[in-house]
């Protein structure tokens, strides 16, 4: 801290306050920066993956499920599929999870399938498990669900993700943030 000679009580505090501002300004603006300098290259690699590319890596993809044993993702093809990317630490995810859950239930065997990938830990997903009920399948991902998920059109790569797609596997819709009942319902009627 620079000496003020001769300085009241008075006049250091605003000093001090003066400087702590201009610290904080500084620091929001270095912020925005490096902010805007990690999300270009996302945005790029976003921009440069062929939509057709990131829907087949998805399918060829395989995750454990909460037993740890691999499971390919193509083997949900075949009927309508709502994939709900989410995490245990995430608020709006553990908001949505009921209403996904009596979604699943209303499904008649056979008719769609409700499929949850977890961006998170297994011991985390199953902590959680063990207070929530979830009854349609969750498999973990891990941090490299977050790719995925962007390669299915996550630009921001935020969570909840829900992808929706046909029957012969072709993205039919992407919801970024929270499902609404009335989207689900809609997607049943129409989604084959």
């Amino acid at each position: 801290m620079t000496h003020m000679p001769h300085a009241t009580p008075a006049d250091t505090a605003a000093f001090a306050h003066s400087n702590r501002r201009q610290w904080l300004r500084h620091l929001a603006q270095a912020s925005a920066v490096l902010s805007m300098g990690m999300g270009m290259p996302v945005w790029q690699a976003a921009a440069s993956t062929p939509a057709g590319n990131s829907t087949d890596a998805f399918w060829q993809a395989e995750l454990p499920g909460l037993d740890g044993q691999p499971q390919p993702l193509n083997a949900y093809r075949g009927k309508p599929l709502l994939v709900n990317f989410w995490a245990s630490w995430c608020a709006p995810c553990v908001k949505e999870l009921p209403l996904l859950n009596t979604f699943h239930h209303a499904l008649p065997t056979g008719e769609w399938q409700v499929l949850g990938i977890a961006v998170d830990t297994a011991s985390n997903i199953q902590r959680f498990l063990q207070r929530t009920s979830v009854d349609f399948p969750t498999l973990v991902a891990g941090s490299a669900g977050l790719q995925l998920s962007r390669g299915l059109g996550n630009t921001s790569g935020g969570l909840p993700f829900t992808v929706v797609f046909d029957s012969s596997g072709q993205v039919i819709e992407r919801v970024s943030g929270l499902v609404e009942e009335g989207q689900l319902q809609q997607w049943r009627a129409t989604v084959r």
